[in-house]
């Protein structure tokens, strides 16, 4: 059976912040990298919602920024967090 290629067009709107938030992985505070998608289809429009957790780690010369994890919520309201092993 052949099937045809299909495509589908979106506009993409995203909204970003940076804000400084209790660590949700450990200790202290750590940068939430907000970001607020919106994908809008013909006939309907899928949010997404995604909080990556960033620590600055200043024993280091130059110091690093480490991503420590993430939140994602998709348009049905499913969760998946991810956590990274510290380097």
């Amino acid at each position: 059976m052949r099937t045809s290629g299909a495509s589908a067009s979106a506009a993409i709107t995203q909204d970003v912040t940076v804000s400084s938030t209790p660590n949700p992985f450990g200790s202290g505070n750590v940068f939430d990298y907000h970001n607020v998608e919106n994908d809008a289809y013909a006939f309907q429009t899928l949010p997404f919602t995604v909080d990556s957790y960033y620590e600055l780690d200043r024993s280091t010369s130059p110091a690093r920024l480490l991503l420590l994890g993430s939140n994602t919520v998709d348009d049905q309201k499913n969760v998946t967090s991810v956590q990274y092993a510290p380097p």
